[in-house]
């Protein structure tokens, strides 16, 4: 039953995750008209919502704990490293696939 609610909870993170991902990175590159310096963007908003991610996933499992709930912990950490993981790379192919190239613009 822990495992359970926690893979619930999980795959809950890695879709809100990967969506959140995509949109920062997005956003993040508006005005970014180079591919490299984009893609340098779009891994550090990755970084910034992947560690949001895991931070919400553990705080959350820690309070239902508290609450007597039974979550497994383990599957728990796991599952946050795998969102962390998934909101980085969503960002970062999100922002490098939205760059505006100059040549583009002509």
């Amino acid at each position: 039953m822990a495992v359970g609610a926690s893979a619930v909870a999980g795959w809950g993170n890695f879709l809100v995750a990967g969506f959140v991902g995509i949109l920062a990175g997005r956003a993040a590159v508006k005005t970014i008209f180079d591919l490299n310096t984009g893609k340098a963007a779009g891994i550090a908003i990755g970084i910034w919502v992947g560690a949001g991610a895991f931070l919400g996933t553990v705080l959350a499992a820690l309070f239902a704990r508290v609450m007597g709930v039974s979550v497994a912990l383990g599957a728990t950490l796991l599952l946050a490293l795998v969102s962390l993981v998934l909101a980085l790379f969503a960002a970062a192919v999100a922002a490098r696939e939205s760059v505006k190239l100059p040549e583009d613009e002509a």
